[in-house]
């Protein structure tokens, strides 16, 4: 975080189509809060705002819905920002950045 309190680390795990970023307090090691980013993947890269009052996170949204044709492994993902406040309980905003019925499929 700007002030050097807070330390954001991006959890994505394998096997679970919820992804989350964790806010752990630096001096006493703990995470403080756990943040969902409903139906993400492949997180990729957080940053804070400078005034520290939200994080963007890259990340994808699966559409394994969808009938795939010659995908390598048959996913479908599309790419999104998504913003968060970083007070306690803040809320979580995902912008797509992809036409929203335009799909790439993940090599």
């Amino acid at each position: 975080s700007p002030d050097g309190k807070t330390l954001v680390a991006i959890l994505d795990t394998v096997g679970s189509i919820n992804r989350s970023v964790d806010f752990i307090d630096i001096a006493s090691g703990r995470v403080v809060e756990s943040r969902v980013i409903h139906e993400s993947s492949n997180l990729r890269d957080v940053v804070y705002t400078p005034d520290g009052k939200y994080i963007a996170v890259t990340h994808q949204t699966p559409k394994n819905w969808l009938p795939v044709c010659e995908a390598e492994n048959g996913q479908v993902f599309t790419n999104n920002v998504t913003i968060i406040e970083t007070k306690a309980g803040g809320k979580v905003a995902r912008l797509p950045l992809d036409d929203l019925n335009n799909y790439d499929g993940n090599p």
